[in-house]
């Protein structure tokens, strides 16, 4: 992706996306090699990402710690399930970064999230996306073997560590599978994008929330919500619990399903984005409009092009007519 690391290097050092996720105590041992994995992917995603994990695991904090990650406590319900506004808020407090990303502890993202995430940032600069933004995209589901274990990441970390990352986790989705429209599992959001503070209090790990929050940025004509599915590979580390661990019996397993508090949960799908992340054939990241999953209309649509490079109006012709009816 040389856009984007033309990109990078004109910011410099800034910190792109701030990632950040809980980890189960459970100590499936499957499990834990997936959310080991999550661990090392933060540092092996480079110098761009912050990785933040909220436990209160003396286990999971000596691991992450030894990876260099900033570990914080957990605020939870009544149940000691983690709150969602808590950790968007305090990962704010916490860290300067231009997104901000919660993910499920078992999915790993490589480099072209960070990509993508480059040309978001360019087009919410040129008024094509709207500055309060959700990015969300379908998840990857790919059947974890012990043997997928990542290498630790060095205190160095040397291109030839994150060229290696970057190997294993495209091995690992080519065999993947993409999964439900109506399940999300990371949720990338601008600074503005949300009142965290007025944010109902849901609680990840159970029904709804996903659906809820990706149903609020539908309904919201100030923000923009973009399906960047096309262009990231989420890949979910499937362990023992399966692809529906969220379904599981729990004390609180409805505690995200108050209609009151996310009416029309059901439209809280990714297919219903308002724009999507697409590869132009020179393999740059554009978003397209789509008109007709969502609320309302709008014809704004454009390509992204490198940056300084001149802009390409038979490209942008071309994929406004692939795109409008996608």
């Amino acid at each position: 992706m040389k856009r984007s690391k033309q990109y990078a290097t004109e910011r410099g050092d800034e910190v792109l996306v701030t990632l950040f996720t809980t980890l189960d105590p459970n100590m499936d041992t499957l499990k834990v090699e997936a959310q080991l994995n999550t661990l090392k992917s933060f540092r092996h995603l480079g110098t761009r990402v912050r990785g933040i994990i909220f436990t209160d695991s003396d286990f999971w904090r000596r691991k992450a710690s030894s990876y260099g990650i900033i570990v914080l406590n957990t605020t939870g319900n009544i149940y000691g399930t983690p709150l969602l506004k808590h950790m968007y808020r305090t990962a704010m407090k916490k860290s300067v970064s231009r997104f901000y990303c919660y993910l499920n502890g078992d999915i790993l993202m490589a480099s072209d999230f960070l990509n993508t995430l480059d040309s978001l940032d360019i087009a919410m600069q040129r008024g094509i996306i709207k500055s309060r933004v959700l990015a969300v995209g379908k998840r990857y589901n790919y059947d974890l073997k012990y043997s997928d274990a990542l290498p630790p990441p060095t205190a160095a970390q040397h291109a030839e560590v994150l060229e290696q990352y970057e190997v294993l986790h495209t091995t690992m989705a080519s065999s993947a599978v993409p999964f439900r429209s109506d399940a999300q599992d990371y949720f990338v959001v601008s600074a503005d994008a949300f009142d965290w503070r007025e944010m109902p209090s849901f609680v990840i790990g159970r029904l709804g929330y996903d659906n809820c929050l990706v149903n609020m940025a539908l309904l919201d004509v100030e923000m923009d919500l973009v399906d960047i599915t096309r262009t990231t590979r989420a890949v979910h580390q499937t362990g023992s619990d399966g692809n529906m661990a969220g379904h599981k019996s729990t004390w609180d397993k409805g505690w995200n399903l108050n209609p009151k508090l996310c009416p029309r949960k059901k439209d809280g799908q990714t297919d219903k984005a308002a724009f999507s992340s697409h590869y132009s054939p020179e393999n740059h990241i554009y978003f397209g409009f789509r008109p007709f999953r969502t609320y309302t209309f709008s014809t704004a649509m454009a390509t992204i092009p490198p940056p300084r490079h001149a802009y390409d109006s038979n490209i942008y012709l071309q994929n406004l007519l692939d795109l409008l009816f996608v």
